[in-house]
């Protein structure tokens, strides 16, 4: 009985991922369709939301987002400050002045991200370092879908790391518990990730070999 209650919810994740691997909606687009559906089960098929319910959760939808975008916006704009200071291509330059290994190259921009992640929005982040960064891993021979996959997975270990950590303050806002609270905790979560990241980079038939599979 329950599997069978729990079946709407798992259809969640197939419907997002069938939808944007199809092409038939953008990632940004699934999250749409994602809210609607949840809705529409919540409220005609399993019944667990009342329309009553409703009001509430779009304000502490409207809160949780507000806080978010908060912490994005000044994030944001020290990304903006340190671009405009060229920061991203003096890290770069000393990256590689360090080193002429790939995969001590790859070592080393994996430990930055996570460290700046700790400080920057991703989003921001990404968008200084993410173009120059593909040029250094073409540069060095990885494979593009490898390298992005190592590269963005680092840069969300670090969103996840304190003191911004702007995925904690989502989730902390989602679960209406303060930060200090998951502070010690995520720890526990944040150095597996990073041996799961370090694994992967060095690694690369964990992430090619099903792409490899599929376009076949």
């Amino acid at each position: 009985m329950s599997f069978r209650r729990a079946v709407w919810a798992l259809l969640v994740p197939v419907i997002i991922l069938g939808g944007i691997l199809s092409g038939v909606f953008t990632a940004t687009e699934a999250g749409v369709v994602a809210v609607v559906y949840s809705l529409v089960v919540g409220l005609f098929v399993l019944r667990t939301l009342r329309p009553g319910q409703l009001l509430g959760i779009l304000v502490d939808s409207a809160v949780t987002a507000g806080m978010v975008m908060l912490i994005i916006g000044v994030a944001s704009i020290f990304g903006y400050l340190l671009t405009r200071w060229h920061f991203q291509t003096l890290v770069l330059g000393a990256l590689q002045s360090l080193s002429n290994r790939p995969g001590v190259i790859l070592a080393e921009i994996m430990v930055f991200l996570i460290v700046l992640g700790g400080f920057v929005d991703v989003t921001p982040m990404l968008i200084m370092f993410g173009p120059a960064l593909a040029v250094i891993g073409s540069a060095l021979g990885y494979d593009p879908v490898h390298f992005g996959v190592v590269i963005v997975l680092t840069s969300l270990i670090g969103a996840v790391t304190p003191p911004v950590a702007t995925l904690l303050f989502v989730s902390c806002g989602i679960a209406k518990i303060p930060l200090s609270r998951i502070i010690r905790p995520v720890w526990v979560f944040v150095l597996p990730s990073v041996a799961v990241a370090f694994l992967i980079a060095y690694v690369p038939p964990l992430v090619t070999a099903i792409p490899r599979w599929v376009m076949q």
